[in-house]
């Protein structure tokens, strides 16, 4: 969780067209790990 942490005190940092491309970076990469490891704990629990 510490790259969460990390990556909102870049975006504070960062001006708006970098912060809307994170956003979007963020938006495709955060739903991919939750399956990922929605995957991997139903793989493991089974």
């Amino acid at each position: 969780m510490l790259w969460l942490t990390v990556a909102s005190g870049f975006a504070v940092v960062a001006g708006p067209q970098t912060r809307a491309r994170m956003a979007g970076v963020m938006a495709v990469y955060v739903p991919t790990a939750v399956v990922h490891g929605y995957a991997l704990l139903a793989a493991l629990v089974r």
